[in-house]
């Protein structure tokens, strides 16, 4: 291979090459060289009119397994002054910048805070897509901890709207997280009182609940009451959520 920057002449721009790697498979190739340090590549994220291209620097990326894989099986057979441009579409900008902004070194936190978008579900559930689609396995660990922390010291949004986040994570989480997702939604109904979760339900008519059923209750989560308790009484232990005795229904 040849100097990045030999070949060009002033004002000259890298040319830029775009794939698709929806079909590679990660196989062994020599670490990246030393010009690796002075070369970025075009990380292109969302689709229709939410896009966003971050430039992220090459040997950042390679010192993460799906993105070394992909990056050094292209580098293997074109030029050093190519840019690559790697394109995610199931990617939201917002939550794969502040993604790529932990690989360069940021804390979690500090990447929640820098999201745009207002609402802390929105921002944890891009983040942990992002993570889950470039397989950062030690990111989404710190990602459901911290779905957790916020659950114990009760800073989050809306108690219905974070748990229906936390369903969502969980169709496109892989197999390994699951347990780890349903321990978080075990901790919102270990740590959250049964009346901040009734207290959400909107009204459809004067006097009447809307659908007040669990459904709508916990959004995504069923059967957590047993036909003998009502919603007024406090939750024990496991199993039902107010006496904690097996779930048995009659109808």
């Amino acid at each position: 291979m040849t100097d990045g920057g030999g070949n060009q002449g002033p004002g000259q721009k890298n040319r830029r090459v775009s794939f698709d790697l929806s079909h590679n498979k990660s196989i062994p190739h020599p670490a990246p060289p030393p010009q690796a340090a002075n070369r970025e590549v075009d990380i292109t994220m969302g689709h229709g009119t939410a896009v966003a291209t971050y430039p992220a620097d090459e040997k950042t990326l390679c010192q993460f397994p799906f993105f070394h894989a992909r990056i050094t099986s292209i580098r293997y057979s074109i030029p050093d002054n190519v840019t690559i441009s790697l394109t995610f579409d199931d990617i939201h900008p917002d939550g794969g910048v502040q993604v790529l902004n932990w690989m360069h070194g940021r804390k979690l936190h500090g990447c929640l805070k820098k999201c745009p978008n207002p609402l802390l579900e929105a921002r944890i559930q891009d983040m942990y897509n992002a993570a889950s689609q470039w397989k950062l396995d030690a990111l989404r660990v710190k990602i459901l901890k911290l779905c957790q922390e916020k659950l114990r010291k009760g800073r989050f949004g809306d108690i219905h709207d974070f748990v229906k986040m936390l369903s969502n994570m969980y169709m496109f989480a892989p197999a390994e997280d699951h347990d780890g997702l349903s321990d978080t939604i075990n901790a919102a109904i270990k740590y959250i009182p049964v009346k901040h979760w009734w207290s959400g339900i909107k009204y459809h008519n004067d006097g009447s609940f809307y659908h007040r059923v669990a459904g709508i209750t916990f959004r995504s989560i069923t059967d957590l009451v047993c036909d003998d308790c009502s919603l007024g009484m406090q939750p024990k232990h496991h199993g039902c959520i107010i006496c904690g005795q097996p779930i048995h229904h009659t109808t």
